[in-house]
């Protein structure tokens, strides 16, 4: 029997839990041809959440575009992405390339090869130093001109893990996408990242290229009123039965975070016969889990300091902490100075292992590394 429950992977269809509020958002900013940057921790389905969306939209009405940078580790990465990206959404037919090619590049033209799949390819080859700009404008000018091609029709441009540019040897893919697309009137685009600490900075720091060039558009935990139907029906639908005080229980442990609640379901279902109505079960299925991550939470752990760990246990203990340098907190749990607290948090959260919350408290940004430590230590 095929387990219902999906992680680690973009999740569609019936695996797909809520998000009702942000399609609803998200349907709405396109269609006004609004800008947004979309961020949230690790692992709360903004992918899932951006591919549902595309999925939604109408191709009579839109032409979406979705950009994965995730893998652009160049300018020149980014540009053949967004170039290929571009040529996919208008262009479905290898045969109408030479067409794309023509309609929208000027004189410096990509030429058409073929990848290791066999699919064709848009490449520009080695773009000069000092042409990459005018190569980098060139493309992200294309939405523009879809929207003028086809008024009839909304265009949508998806920046998937987005912040990846800021690997790039300069902040030129920063300011010409400034430079390009605030005067892209008739094109929605939406920049999602996972990088809190780098996406808010591209759009809220002064000095950054692409400051206030975008709403701001959170995305949190699922609450447990979507949980219950969602993890009753999943069980039912599979031949199985789950109790209201064990789907409460799931969601207590994992915060309602899409990925773990939807991993501890999954394992739920595993050691379930028939139904699970003994919250103990619960317990066994995070002990379950803990096992199969104990390799790869040991590696992680092994990578910190002595002052991180201990930093990370007191936080891990307190389960969310608002004065991590307060006198209290520092001598309750055996730290160093505020001042070294200062430079260990500051390096934490750049590489997302903490994490803030609205209201200011800092916590383990993996919920069952957190417990793991708790559980270790």
């Amino acid at each position: 029997m095929k387990n219902p429950f999906s992680f680690g992977v973009a999740v569609t269809g019936e695996s797909f839990c809520n998000r009702v509020k942000e399609m609803h958002d998200l349907k709405k900013a396109v269609e006004s041809s609004r800008k947004l940057f979309i961020f949230g921790e690790r692992r709360l389905g903004k992918t899932s959440l951006l591919k549902k969306l595309i999925s939604s939209l109408d191709t009579e009405e839109f032409i979406p575009v979705y950009i994965d940078i995730w893998k652009c580790v160049s300018e020149d990465d980014f540009i053949s992405a967004c170039t290929n990206a571009f040529a996919a959404a208008y262009e479905t037919k290898a045969d109408k390339l030479l067409n794309f090619i023509s309609e929208f590049f000027g004189s410096i033209r990509p030429t058409i090869s073929v990848d290791s799949d066999g699919k064709p390819v848009l490449v520009f080859g080695a773009v000069l130093k000092n042409a990459r700009s005018a190569v980098m404008e060139d493309v992200l000018s294309i939405p523009a001109k879809m929207a003028s091609i086809h008024p009839e029709k909304q265009v949508v441009v998806i920046f998937d893990e987005f912040p990846q540019i800021r690997s790039f040897e300069s902040d030129k893919a920063e300011r010409v996408l400034r430079s390009v697309i605030q005067h892209h009137e008739d094109v929605s685009y939406i920049f999602c990242g996972s990088k809190k600490h780098i996406i808010r900075d591209m759009f809220i720091n002064k000095s950054s290229p692409l400051y206030r060039s975008a709403a701001h558009y959170p995305i949190d935990y699922i609450s447990i009123e979507h949980w219950l139907p969602f993890i009753e029906k999943n069980f039912h639908n599979s031949g199985k039965s789950i109790s209201k005080e064990c789907i409460e229980k799931i969601v207590s442990e994992t915060g309602g975070h899409p990925f773990y609640t939807q991993m501890l379901c999954s394992v739920c279902f595993e050691i379930t016969d028939q139904k699970m109505d003994d919250i103990s079960q619960i317990d066994e299925a995070l002990e379950i889990l803990f096992q199969r991550e104990s390799h790869a939470f040991n590696n992680e752990w092994e990578g910190f300091s002595m002052n991180e760990k201990k930093l990370m246990i007191a936080i891990s203990r307190e389960k969310s902490v608002v004065s991590p340098y307060g006198a209290d907190f520092i001598e309750r749990n055996g730290l160093p100075t505020s001042s070294t607290l200062q430079r260990i948090m500051k390096k934490l959260l750049e590489n997302d292992v903490i994490d803030q919350d609205g209201q200011g408290k800092y916590y383990i940004a993996d919920k069952f590394f957190s417990l793991w430590i708790l559980k270790k230590m």
